[in-house]
């Protein structure tokens, strides 16, 4: 099943190299940035992992802005995205990904997804 030429040890290795990737980014300090409006989705519409650690579920850690989050996502080599909302002052770090897409979420309908990005 999982022999080097087949197609599911390909898409395997490609996933583990995408989230690597990830981690390296934000670990190396590169710049965060808006995705959009709501929840950070993958493309294939899986939910984000919270690191639960930083801030309770479903509320987050409540911070005085994003570029609070943006330090704590630096500070911690698991963190790929961070999830803010500027009404309530809340924030959320998540491992995992990618994250390529945002998605309307009722807990906070300010809610932001940001994502590593290249210089902007």
């Amino acid at each position: 099943y999982f022999h080097e030429g087949s197609i599911a040890f390909k898409t395997m290795a490609h996933r583990m190299v995408l989230l690597l990737a990830g981690h390296a980014l934000i670990a190396s300090g590169t710049t965060l940035g808006l995705l959009g409006q709501g929840q950070c989705m993958t493309s294939s519409n899986d939910h984000p992992e919270w690191i639960r650690d930083y801030g309770t579920f479903p509320d987050g850690k409540t911070v005085e802005n994003v570029q609070e989050c943006y330090a704590a996502c630096s500070e911690r080599s698991a963190c790929t995205a961070v999830g803010y909302s500027p009404v309530f002052k809340a924030c959320v770090l998540y491992s995992g990904g990618p994250y390529t897409k945002s998605e309307y979420w009722s807990m906070f309908s300010d809610f932001e997804c940001h994502t590593p990005r290249d210089e902007l």
